[in-house]
């Protein structure tokens, strides 16, 4: 019996990768390019490209720009029937880095764009602007009280939510997201900026909501700019999402207790969790 290849290609020598759900005519897929110091993407369902071209955020240490200082290099590659996972990094100015996370949750349905920002000696200014490269024969739509972003077709195809900023649109103390960018801003050492993008199309409809959760290390709350945890629900489904800004340490979020710098995981019906990936 013939068996078909992976649906996902990465080549590290090459410097790039293609995450794909399934071979199916309308799976969803992200295709990356980080050679030297650009980094561009495609990301579509099917036919339908949601955008490309290039991802670089802009970043503004109290008003001075970053510059990039290196080319991008493959810190992580990971895919099994859950995931496909891609992380990458560059050094900019100082002792600034920037490290890409790109993850197509195969099963669950979702994708996920990170920006972590990490390196700051003090406290500081940080303001943060990341460009999405959308195709322009299609349609976004807002939410007149809530900050998920709506991208439709002849369908609607995806529904994008800022994790980092409130879900309520009223406020914008930290940032604000129209779906062409998503924009930052906190004082401090880090920053994380995650995009969480649901691409079942049955779920569409359903409410949703998210939460940033408080971690703890030794019973003391921990920075925003040193971890952050977050927790996802569309209709009855959730999952939990974890990661540290300063290194593996034992922490705790939400009942949990996570030794590793990344995690990904889903509730269970009994309340439990199932990882879907964690990297030390």
């Amino acid at each position: 019996e013939y068996e078909l290849p992976p649906s996902s290609e990465h080549s590290e020598w090459a410097e790039i990768a293609i995450l794909r759900s399934h071979w199916t005519p309308k799976s969803p897929y992200i295709g990356v390019a980080f050679n030297h110091s650009r980094l561009k993407s495609e990301f579509g369902i099917g036919r339908d490209v949601i955008w490309c071209g290039e991802t670089v955020p802009d970043i503004r240490i109290d008003n001075k720009p970053l510059q990039i200082e290196s080319e991008w290099e493959e810190l992580s590659w990971f895919s099994d029937k859950d995931v496909d996972y891609l992380e990458l990094q560059v050094r900019l100015s100082g002792t600034w880095k920037l490290q890409r996370q790109i993850l197509l949750a195969r099963e669950d349905g979702f994708a996920m764009f990170a920006d972590v920002l990490a390196g700051g000696q003090r406290p500081a200014k940080i303001d943060y602007f990341r460009p999405l490269p959308l195709n322009e024969e299609l349609d976004l739509s807002t939410e007149e009280e809530t900050s998920e972003v709506f991208i439709r077709g002849k369908r609607r195809l995806v529904c994008m939510m800022p994790l980092a900023l409130n879900e309520w649109r009223q406020d914008r103390s930290h940032g604000e997201f129209d779906g062409a960018g998503l924009r930052q801003r906190r004082v401090g050492t880090g920053l994380y900026a995650p995009l969480f993008i649901d691409l079942d199309p049955k779920r569409l409809r359903k409410p949703r909501t998210w939460r940033q959760l408080t971690v703890g290390d030794q019973l003391h709350l921990v920075r925003r700019d040193e971890a952050a945890g977050f927790r996802v629900q569309i209709g009855k489904q959730q999952w939990l999402i974890y990661r540290s800004l300063s290194g593996s340490a034992n922490r705790t979020f939400l009942g949990q207790n996570v030794i590793n710098e990344f995690l990904v995981a889903r509730f269970l019906n009994d309340g439990e969790i199932e990882t879907l990936i964690e990297i030390e």
